[in-house]
């Protein structure tokens, strides 16, 4: 496979302008022979970086016409989606993820997701890395770290809609389709996911500092501590919420949701 056929999107808006310098830093850093044109979407605001392509959709609009309009603006036919907060401390292994990307290609894929979360449902013959991630998954189409076909993805993406809802309605939309959705069965791309709900996440923030990368906290501000607790207890109730019946399950999370630690349901 020509892996120029393949591109790399960071899709951002200008409101996070100030998470581009510390994401690109750690970027060259840990994958300074990324092998893909590297692309960041964003409004109007530029970067002074010959080795990054701008795409200005201008206005901004809602998540998913924005990713709409960088993806129309892409020649390549597959794209490795990333988000702006999704910062390397480890290096990336490029031989790794090139074969990855083979494999998808060659097994017809439309999706692979680079990390399990969740994992892939069943194996496929011959290829050890990858499992293929079955229709009615709760999060099919997640926005981790991914190679798409540039096509699906601009299929299942509906203007108007939030990163949440493309995450959650995209999934059922996805079902409709021929195309097959993989999963690599363990972390192949290593980050952190920087922001949460607009903040600097903590943890994240004292990985940073131990990188010199000292962000402008008068720009976004850190998490407090008490969402942060709030949401290591999300993270350790969801993968077990997952395992139990939505009879069980779902009384449990409304007696959270009445504690305040998880946010009300938006269905």
């Amino acid at each position: 496979m020509n892996h120029k056929d393949a591109a790399l999107l960071v899709v951002s808006t200008d409101s996070y302008a100030d998470v581009w310098g510390p994401f690109f830093q750690l970027f060259w850093k840990y994958w300074p022979d990324c092998p893909f044109p590297v692309y960041l979407g964003a409004n109007k605001k530029s970067v002074d970086d010959p080795r990054i392509k701008m795409i200005l959709t201008g206005e901004d609009s809602s998540w998913a016409t924005n990713l709409l309009r960088m993806c129309q603006a892409i020649e390549a036919k597959y794209v490795l989606l990333l988000l702006e907060d999704f910062f390397f401390f480890h290096p990336v292994d490029t031989a790794q993820i090139l074969n990855l990307f083979d494999v998808m290609v060659s097994q017809n894929g439309a999706y692979l997701r680079l990390s399990p979360t969740p994992r892939p449902n069943s194996v496929v013959s011959g290829e050890p890395e990858i499992g293929l991630i079955a229709k009615g998954v709760k999060i099919r189409s997640s926005l981790r770290a991914s190679f798409w076909k540039r096509d699906v993805l601009m299929s299942l993406l509906n203007p108007g809609e939030t990163a949440w809802q493309m995450e959650r309605e995209g999934s059922i939309r996805s079902e409709k389709l021929d195309e097959k959705f993989f999963s690599v069965w363990n972390p192949t791309l290593s980050y952190k996911n920087a922001i949460i709900r607009g903040e600097w996440d903590q943890a994240t923030m004292r990985k940073l500092e131990k990188e010199g990368i000292f962000p402008d906290l008068e720009k976004r501000p850190m998490m407090p501590r008490r969402i942060l607790f709030r949401r290591t207890v999300v993270n350790f109730l969801r993968p077990l919420s997952e395992k139990l019946p939505v009879r069980v399950g779902r009384p449990i999370g409304d007696l959270l949701r009445k504690m305040g630690v998880l946010a009300p349901r938006r269905d």
